[in-house]
């Protein structure tokens, strides 16, 4: 049957592979791509499902607000040498935008998604790019904030839209947005980054690890030879503290660690005649999955 120049390419992008191995692959799978794939891949010449298992412990986190709305995402790659390429950047900027531009989807519904002005899904762009750089590229995570009344502020680490470590923090509030709201968001984003909380409060810790938290140590006091009721004050003392390290509002404000989070809304709402209260965050590093 006769193969198509269109199909050689399409074959080509999706695997990395040669004009000609691509076109004898389709000859023998009678034009069927996802055939031609698996064959391809039966005589080792897939470098794209080669690359497949690589670590992406690299890459880059990128942010995209637009008036109530903001996304983050985690783009991943093998090194930083392809973290650091601007076509790189570039995709995971474009990928934020394309998160919120599309609120009702989760990662794998973005990544059918068609790329920009491309032909492309995004899961294509993806793959594209990652025959060009020559390395696994991943979309680890993504995530969307929205408020009706308030404000999402953010802050990137060591750059404006994109970088190593980036956080997201909506704030509502009844009075508007302003630039002391927008302020205080800036700020409470930047000491996320700084600290990495586990939950806005106490009620949203994951139980499992407070639980964990008490057994260390309940079984290290017990292996010192403590009593049992010396044994559970201890356990009380460790937990606070690991409430105060951990919890958002309860740690101490990286920028005047006399005051808490929760000490410094306090403080706006005084300031203020408002009560603006943290209703979520998210905070993404290189790195994580």
């Amino acid at each position: 049957m006769s193969i198509s120049i269109k199909e050689i390419q399409t074959l080509r992008r999706l695997t990395g592979v040669g004009i000609m191995d691509c076109k004898l692959a389709l000859k023998e799978a009678d034009g069927d791509i996802e055939e031609a794939k698996r064959l391809l891949r039966i005589k080792g010449l897939n470098k794209t499902n080669k690359r497949a298992d690589s670590e992406t412990n690299e890459g880059i986190v990128a942010i995209y607000k637009d008036e109530n709305v903001a996304s983050i995402i985690l783009l991943s790659s093998e090194t930083d040498f392809v973290a650091m390429n601007v076509k790189f950047s570039q995709l995971a900027c474009n990928i934020a935008k394309m998160a919120t531009e599309n609120l009702d989807k989760d990662k794998n519904e973005l990544l059918a998604v068609k790329y920009l002005e491309s032909n492309n899904t995004l899961a294509e762009e993806i793959k594209e790019t990652a025959f060009v750089m020559g390395e696994n590229i991943a979309l680890n995570k993504i995530d969307t904030l929205s408020i009706n009344s308030g404000v999402i502020s953010s802050y990137v680490h060591a750059g404006s839209v994109a970088g190593r470590m980036a956080a997201l923090v909506a704030i509502e509030s009844n009075s508007g947005v302003n630039e002391d709201l927008k302020m205080l968001g800036h700020k409470i984003a930047m000491h996320v980054v700084a600290t990495a909380p586990l939950a806005i409060d106490i009620d949203q810790l994951d139980p499992m690890i407070v639980e964990r938290e008490c057994s260390v140590v309940r079984e290290q006091a017990i292996a010192s030879g403590k009593p049992e009721n010396i044994v559970e004050k201890i356990v009380e003392g460790r937990l606070n503290k690991f409430y105060q390290e951990s919890v958002l509002l309860k740690q101490a404000y990286c920028a005047n660690n006399s005051l808490s989070i929760s000490d410094l809304l306090m403080q706006y709402a005084k300031d203020h005649d408002v009560h603006p209260k943290i209703i979520a965050y998210k905070f993404y590093k290189v790195g994580e999955k």
